[in-house]
């Protein structure tokens, strides 16, 4: 009876044997496994639990694959135009997976997509300015919000041009300290005496190593605003004293209440109606609600008109027009924006490449020159 043929039992066991082989690709493991009988044909099979890929298997140096924008970007650089030349190059860059379509199937539409088939700015210092323009406020904004605000910019333009300098000087944006932790952050406003998040707002002007918002930046350990700024007072004891604070933070619904009310004053209630029951008469008595700009185009008119240019700026300053509401994408939910606070702070961009340039045409904007100078 012939005896089954005996693998070894472990995957780590057979990786070992293959390093020590010198084994480096499936085509030379399969001529050369006959040099160790103990190695099975398919180790994918035999030890399916512990698989990790044959890069692993072989004991091949780890490489991080790029992410889908990166890979976009570096498939761009090698001249890759359709998918037959991708798998005739992509082994050029080992950050480049075999199968992009599979990598990256939540973002994968398309090869045209992927492969960037819509005309791109070439032109570095062009796409600097135009990226300049746009007034992208961090990395991040820039990466999550370009293709839809201008389709010809690259999401990953730092793996395009060869003039690139860093992303501060792509988007001309000053270069950020580095952020505090988040203890060192809650010491120093203790030090400080900075007792609510509008008292933050405005301290942080002076303090940019401070986040713009710290339940985001601080969000593994984020509780919520008092223990931020370490103060955990008692409610008003008093309704007319809760009232008072509440209509000097500009709060004119019970959603805007909701949504900031810690923000502005940590002694007022979460539920003022159940504090304050025997004096408690409605919402709009309480808030003493006043009218609104009916509709959002007019709001974002009257901030362009006081030249507010951030979210933080906004929140200072928006009780400078009585109409302005404290929480614009709260009070007009059905009409904001997708590209959120930038278009209510600045307006609508014009949706195409075309409208922009019969817009610049209109103004006798015909050249790079008119366009930096004119």
């Amino acid at each position: 009876m012939k005896l089954k043929q005996k693998f070894y039992e472990t995957y780590e066991e057979a990786r070992a044997a293959c390093i020590k082989l010198e084994i480096s690709t499936v085509v030379e493991y399969n001529k050369r496994r006959s040099e160790d009988p103990m190695l099975p044909s398919a180790p994918y099979q035999k030890y399916v639990n512990d698989w990790k890929g044959y890069g692993h298997y072989f004991g091949r140096p780890e490489v991080k694959i790029y992410d889908y924008e990166e890979a976009k970007a570096a498939a761009l650089n090698f001249g890759i135009t359709s998918a037959q030349s991708y798998q005739d190059r992509y082994k050029k860059d080992p950050q480049l997976p075999s199968r992009p379509d599979v990598q990256y199937k939540t973002h994968w539409t398309n090869w045209d997509d992927f492969l960037d088939k819509e005309e791109k700015y070439q032109d570095f210092f062009e796409a600097r300015l135009i990226a300049r323009s746009y007034n992208f406020r961090t990395i991040q904004d820039y990466r999550d919000t370009c293709a839809s605000i201008d389709p010809q910019l690259y999401a990953a333009p730092h793996l395009i041009y060869k003039e690139w300098n860093g992303w501060y000087d792509y988007l001309g944006i000053e270069k950020r300290p580095t952020l505090l932790t988040y203890e060192d952050a809650k010491s120093l406003i203790a030090r400080s005496g900075i007792k609510t998040g509008r008292q933050y707002i405005e301290f942080r002007k002076l303090h940019p190593e401070l986040p713009a918002q710290p339940s985001l930046c601080y969000k593994k350990h984020w509780v919520d605003w008092p223990t931020f700024l370490q103060q955990k007072p008692e409610p008003y004891t008093d309704y007319l004293e809760a009232q008072h604070a509440a209509r000097a933070a500009g709060i004119n619904t019970p959603e805007e209440y909701a949504a900031c009310y810690l923000d502005e004053d940590p002694k007022l209630p979460k539920d003022p109606a159940k504090t304050y029951k025997n004096s408690w008469i409605s919402w709009e008595e309480f808030l003493g609600t006043v009218p609104k700009y009916e509709d959002i185009d007019q709001a974002t008119a009257a901030v362009l008109r006081l030249e507010i240019k951030t979210k933080a700026e906004y929140l200072s300053r928006f009780s400078e027009d009585s109409l302005l509401p404290r929480c614009p994408e709260i009070i007009y939910n059905s009409q904001w924006p997708e590209t959120g606070w930038r278009a209510f702070l600045y307006g609508a961009f014009y949706p195409t490449m075309q409208s922009a340039g019969a817009a610049a045409r209109a103004l006798g904007i015909v050249t790079m020159k008119d366009w930096l100078f004119g």
